[in-house]
């Protein structure tokens, strides 16, 4: 089905915050996926440092760039999906890697589940020399949607949003949750659809010194996952 599609049929969501340092790698591994029907937003949230000039630099007609004010990841998410013309929608932080079967593997299971609303690839975690320090999947016979409660053990690289459920159930913006924001949605679409995933690892996070959930601080942090339990 999908693989004769002229248009996009993956939109690739990448919000990014000075970031330019390292946006042009992961920006890299994005180009260099094996399926062809996909386009890249880059939401640039409000960037103080160079990061317009390193992406317009690529001149690449799958790369679009957007530039907002501040408002956070959430934010921009939000403002990637509404710019998205791709069937689904995932979200790529701007300091991670896509493996060249990324999208490949995407449409394997979505094909094999007719459309889902939402699925899951697995991922690992490398330190700064690229060395692999931990492998993120899901153990056989997982309740996924039911053990989401427990913790958030997703990331965000490996979910894929039909658009039409992404333009229905957007990231909360409340700043406060900023770092939250993602494991408040998946708590909202798990209780409304069956999550299918694989365990195929698809993706890398970069276990970097200035990843942003690294240094928060324990008092935001404790007030963060106190609005988490509200919402």
């Amino acid at each position: 089905m999908s693989n004769n599609k002229a248009y996009p049929f993956f939109s690739i969501v990448m919000p990014t915050y000075n970031r330019a340092s390292l946006i042009v790698d992961s920006i890299k591994t994005a180009l260099a996926q094996d399926y062809p029907h996909f386009e890249i937003i880059v939401v640039d949230d409000g960037s103080t440092d160079n990061t317009e000039e390193v992406v317009l630099a690529f001149n690449n007609p799958k790369i679009k760039y957007h530039k907002k004010i501040n408002e956070e990841r959430a934010a921009a998410r939000n403002r990637g999906t509404q710019l998205a013309s791709g069937d689904y929608v995932t979200f790529f932080d701007s300091d991670d890697y896509l493996y060249p079967y990324h999208l490949s593997e995407a449409i394997k299971l979505i094909e094999k589940h007719n459309s889902p609303e939402m699925i899951y690839l697995a991922y690992n975690v490398k330190d700064i020399n690229h060395k692999v320090i931990k492998e993120q999947k899901i153990a056989k016979g997982t309740n996924f949607n039911k053990d989401l409660i427990n913790g958030n053990y997703l990331s965000c690289n490996g979910v894929f949003l039909r658009r039409d459920v992404a333009l229905q159930h957007p990231f909360n913006e409340t700043r406060a949750l900023s770092a939250s924001e993602d494991y408040d949605l998946w708590l909202r679409l798990a209780a409304r659809y069956t999550i299918y995933y694989s365990n195929t690892i698809t993706n890398t996070i970069l276990n970097h010194d200035e990843r942003s959930v690294l240094v928060i601080k324990k008092e935001p942090l404790i007030a963060r996952i106190n609005l988490l339990i509200q919402t």
